[in-house]
């Protein structure tokens, strides 16, 4: 496997009066083989996990991006879930990247079937009402919320220890 989600575990030195760089160098310094760009939800949370984990944290890094910094080791805890987002009916399958298995499975009715039971009416709704596209996106969305609970719930797995999602569907779905 070679999932864009890597994790990497360090422990770092807690800042001194002879080496006062930030949080950050100080974590990017320790990953040597990644050069990951940090997005705002890490650099406020960083401080924070740095003192909490005693200077002992997992990076969080998917292609290029640290997206998180978790407390301790969690280099075995990768999830990532893939939605197959169809016109009638939503799967979810939660995977373990490490092994490449999935651990849960669900599926469910689409919540935007009240604005149609096919793309064509579906696109129409949107024509006649403009608050429809909002509506839609919205029941989706909550379609998506719904399945990851339950995958999580089944696998075992807790909600911030999915680091990847992958939607497929056709091109009006994931529009």
């Amino acid at each position: 496997l070679r999932p864009a989600v890597q994790k990497r575990y360090v422990e770092l030195t807690e800042p001194t009066l002879s080496d006062q760089r930030t949080d950050l160098a100080r974590l990017l310094n320790a990953i040597d083989d990644l050069e990951p760009v940090a997005d705002l939800h890490v650099l406020r949370r960083l401080p924070k996990v740095l003192r909490s984990a005693d200077f002992k944290v997992t990076a969080v890094i998917v292609d290029e991006d640290l997206i998180d910094v978790e407390p301790g080791d969690t280099t075995a805890q990768r999830y990532a879930i893939a939605f197959d987002l169809g016109t009638t009916t939503v799967v979810a399958t939660l995977l373990d990247l490490v092994t490449g298995t999935p651990v849960g499975v669900a599926s469910m009715l689409n919540r935007q079937q009240p604005f149609g039971g096919d793309v064509i009416s579906r696109i129409s709704a949107t024509m006649l009402d403009e608050r429809a596209l909002g509506r839609m996106q919205q029941a989706a969305a909550e379609t998506l919320a719904q399945l990851t609970e339950q995958v999580c719930r089944e696998g075992g797995v807790a909600p911030e220890h999915v680091s990847e999602v992958a939607i497929a569907g056709n091109a009006t779905m994931t529009a």
